[in-house]
């Protein structure tokens, strides 16, 4: 079935679930699908200045279907079936209630940390948590309640500052020790200077930095280029697997980080689930359409043909954690590979599939498509 009927229609969100637990008619099944028809008249409403301007009744259909323009242009939703790919409504409305309650606790940096650490899941050491400008160590020290960043960067050459609640990698900071003095992505800052930015700063964690493995380190040197898997729960075997992967890359555009998302410059490069190689990188261009290339168009590197190092302990690894947090069956995981091993960066319980999804669509997979259709996210 298509995923481009409107919600009231397809049972997009929680409509199959309302009606298991109270029936169809009942009061809370119909203000279930009045909130869901709410939900999706202002999605069309924030499109209507797009919508104005299209004369192809595929886009007109496409965009009916909960697809932005972005994801029109990217997905190539002139010529491609819709219905393959998890639309924009789709995943960003209805797929953000999929883990429930525990929604706020993945998508908190601080708590998912918490979660991942008691997990046994690899992650960076959490060195200080920022409130109001003060650092306060982790764990707490009864001989301070307070040091600097100066202090800890004795300690660690470099650190990385996140905000708890950050997305798409902003607010992300990088505070590195040189010869020289001090910098904060890449920019020299006086110790005053440094103070007075931090002093700016509320809830934000203090990691330390990881250093990425040499296949990534030479896809692009100047940022930390991470992967990113999708983790959904089978409920026929009870236990997850990875419905997705991409390599991330970064750029001049992207810098300090990787991010592809919104055209922010960076590389997604497809990774094959059994072996761990690259394919090809897509980019978004100016004019918003994508652009592929096999090898990195600043630094030459090669991309397509390239292995992720030690890829079958990545996604064993992964895949353990995901069965951890059985709780929450839609879960993005933010990967660096190591030297020695990989670290999971953080997770996100309402990740953005678009860097997925510009190499293959989600929903051609039948388990993927099983998945939101249980959780009544598209029509099964």
């Amino acid at each position: 079935m298509s995923t481009l009927e409107p919600p009231a229609m397809n049972n997009f969100g929680l409509h199959h679930r309302a009606r298991d637990l109270t029936g169809p008619n009942t009061l809370p099944s119909i203000m279930v699908r009045l909130s869901q028809s709410a939900s999706f008249v202002r999605f069309l409403f924030r499109q209507a200045s797009w919508m104005a301007h299209l004369n192809k009744q595929g886009a007109w259909r496409a965009c009916l279907g909960g697809f932005s323009p972005a994801a029109y242009s990217v997905y190539g939703l002139d010529r491609n079936d819709p219905a393959l790919y998890l639309s924009d409504y789709a995943r960003s409305v209805p797929s953000a209630r999929i883990n429930g309650q525990y929604n706020s606790i993945i998508n908190n940096k601080l708590a998912a940390w918490t979660l991942l650490a008691g997990s046994s899941v690899p992650v960076p050491l959490l060195l200080a948590v920022i409130e109001k400008g003060r650092i306060r160590p982790y764990p707490p020290c009864s001989r301070s309640v307070q040091v600097s960043l100066a202090d800890l960067l004795t300690q660690y050459r470099r650190l990385v500052l996140k905000p708890v609640r950050g997305l798409k990698g902003i607010g992300l900071l990088f505070a590195e020790r040189t010869e020289s003095g001090t910098t904060l992505n890449g920019h020299p800052l006086t110790e005053d200077a440094l103070r007075r930015t931090i002093e700016t700063l509320d809830a934000f964690i203090v990691t330390e930095f990881i250093e990425q493995a040499p296949y990534a380190l030479r896809l692009y040197p100047q940022t930390t280029n991470t992967l990113r898997l999708l983790t959904l729960w089978d409920s026929t075997i009870n236990r997850p697997f990875i419905a997705a992967a991409a390599q991330r890359i970064g750029t001049s555009r992207s810098f300090p980080v990787d991010n592809w998302k919104g055209g922010r410059g960076g590389l997604s490069a497809s990774v094959n689930l059994a072996t761990g190689e690259l394919g090809r990188a897509s980019s978004i261009g100016a004019d918003g359409r994508v652009v592929r290339c096999d090898t990195h168009p600043e630094t030459g590197a090669r991309i397509t043909g390239e292995v992720v190092t030690g890829w079958p302990a990545v996604t064993e690894g992964v895949l353990s954690g995901a069965a951890r947090l059985f709780f929450a069956p839609f879960i993005g995981w933010d990967v660096v590979v190591c030297p020695d091993g990989f670290s999971v960066l953080e997770i996100n319980g309402s990740p953005g599939v678009r860097a997925l999804q510009v190499h293959e669509p989600l929903l051609a997979d039948p388990r993927v498509r099983r998945f939101f259709a249980e959780h009544g996210v598209i029509r099964g």
